[in-house]
């Protein structure tokens, strides 16, 4: 019986941690976040972009982010992993692009969440 118990528990901690490795490398999308609020501040030569918001599912939280240079935009991958003591699902992040970045996208989808005015588009 005593075997049984050890076997069960640990088929449980296999399985929560085969969960975690999933989950740790899964980038969190647009639709994650309710809501993500982009904005952006331009001065002379600088332009920061900034996001926000909360991840709608609480089982999960902020690992890391990762901002790409793509073309004439970058992109920004928000990895998850399950929430613990140390990380959170609040987004607020900022990240200062060149001159040369027309459009910013973001996670998974490369959902785009702003473009440089000039570019003919306006931000969201």
């Amino acid at each position: 019986m005593n075997n049984l118990k050890q076997s069960i528990q640990l088929l449980v901690i296999s399985t929560m941690l085969l969960f975690a490795v999933s989950c740790a490398s899964d980038i969190a999308g647009k639709d994650n976040f309710f809501p993500l609020n982009v904005s952006a501040t331009s001065e002379e030569e600088s332009t920061v972009v900034c996001f926000s918001g909360l991840l709608s599912d609480s089982t999960f939280a902020i690992d890391r982010i990762q901002t790409a240079k793509e073309q004439e935009g970058i992109r920004i991958n928000i990895y998850l992993t399950l929430l613990n003591s140390k990380k959170t699902g609040v987004l607020d992040y900022c990240t200062e692009i060149d001159s040369d970045t027309k459009d910013v996208y973001f996670g998974k989808d490369k959902t785009p969440v702003w473009s440089r005015p000039e570019a003919g588009l306006v931000s969201e």
